[in-house]
Parts: structure tokens; sequence; C-alpha cells
């Protein structure tokens, strides 16, 4: 080969490798954005899970005070209840016992 082919080849083959080179680093750049874009989106789907998660805690000991709660007041109302109806049936006694002394006293 002469040098001028060497030259013309060279003269040719340099942009073929700017192209080259300039191609891979725009695949690189493509796949870091990727991998960023990868990473951001697993980051959001971590932190809504955690937030759904935190969430849920919150929501199930709210429901289980309420249920506490209710249970309480549930029990609250059938003491106080029961407690009123023995106060009654007592006193029907007394006033049945009342009532009993009250016509042997006419008699």
């Amino acid at each position: 080969m002469k040098l001028h082919e060497i030259l013309q080849f060279s003269a040719a083959a340099i942009p073929i490798i700017a192209f080259i080179w300039q191609f891979a680093e725009m695949k690189n750049q493509l796949y870091k954005y990727i991998d960023s874009t990868v990473n951001s989106r697993d980051y959001r789907i971590n932190e809504l899970e955690k937030n759904l998660a935190v969430h849920k805690e919150i929501y199930e000991e709210r429901k289980d005070f309420v249920d506490y709660q209710l249970n309480g007041l549930g029990e609250a109302i059938n003491h106080k209840f029961n407690r009123c109806m023995d106060e009654i049936k007592a006193l029907k006694v007394d006033l049945n016992q009342s009532q009993q002394e009250i016509k042997n006293l006419k008699k």
C-alpha cells in the first residue's frame, strides 16, 4: 500500500470510528438514564408501600380502638340496665310488702 492510500483509508476510517464512539456514548447515556429512571421508580414504589403500611396500621389501630370503645359502652349500658332492673325488682318487692302491711293494718 502506498502512503496515499493509507492516508485515504485513515481519513475514511476516522469519521466511522468517531460515529461508532459517539453511538457508544449515546448508548451509555441511555442506559444510565434508564437505570436512574428505574431506581427512581423503585424508590417511589418503596415509599408508597411504606406509606400504605403506615396508614394501614393507623386504620387498624383506630378500628380496634373504636371496637374497644363500642364494646365498653355496650357493657356499661348493659351493666346500668341490669342494675336498674334489679332496683325496679327490689322496689316491686318493697311495694308488694308495703301493700301487704297496709292491708294487714286495715284488718
